[in-house]
């Protein structure tokens, strides 16, 4: 894991922004929770935050260019958007959700070493059937889903990560966003943050078949 979501900006970073005007917290990235509900923000030991000192000029732009940070979704929210897009599952299922307009985008490597994303739609019995926040109109629901059918899983390990594609001109701010993956019928739930478009966040491994 990379510096902390919230406390470390190089000089001329626009990425970065303090927008908690309490003590500050930060959710634990892209970590797993053994299937019960998404862990609590934990506050920030004083040692992980590298604060800014901008000019008045500059404070005064930061706060404006700065975006309220977005809720992450609840797991039945996760399941409610999935639902009513007609999300599809079988052996594997990837589930991708965030609360902003913005283009997040989910990416699964299967075995064979090929990424299905947006770019790549199937590929090694792999098949992304919702995409969110691409072309057209932009949701501030948006979930994204890979799977692979029931019999269609190869033996190997999937990787799965999501890319900040395009902020589509909203303000700045970080992005939290929910997975969900499902494992021969077994949910198993990730969370983390991305902060600047071009970031990707590796979120797990997942081995097929399971022990």
């Amino acid at each position: 894991m990379g510096p902390s979501l919230f406390g470390r900006a190089a000089a001329g970073d626009r990425s970065a922004r303090f927008w908690h005007a309490g003590p500050l917290v930060a959710l634990a990235a892209c970590a797993p929770d053994a299937g019960g509900p998404l862990a609590e923000p934990r506050p920030l030991a004083a040692e992980m935050v590298a604060p800014l000192h901008p000019g008045p000029s500059e404070a005064v732009a930061v706060w404006q260019a700065a975006a309220a940070p977005a809720a992450v979704p609840t797991q039945s929210e996760v399941i409610e958007r999935l639902h009513a897009a007609s999300a599809r599952s079988g052996d594997l299922q990837f589930s991708l959700a965030w609360s902003s307009g913005v283009d997040l985008d989910l990416h699964v490597r299967p075995p064979c070493g090929s990424d299905v994303s947006f770019m790549r739609r199937r590929a090694c019995g792999a098949d992304l059937d919702i995409d969110a926040n691409a072309l057209g109109a932009k949701t501030t629901r948006p979930v994204e889903n890979i799977y692979l059918p029931t019999g269609g899983a190869a033996p190997g390990t999937y990787k799965v990560s999501v890319v900040y594609f395009a902020r589509h001109d909203l303000p700045i701010g970080p992005v939290p966003f929910a997975v969900k993956v499902r494992v021969a019928g077994a949910d198993r739930w990730f969370h983390g943050e991305l902060t600047a478009v071009g970031q990707v966040r590796e979120v797990a491994v997942i081995g097929w078949p399971p022990p």
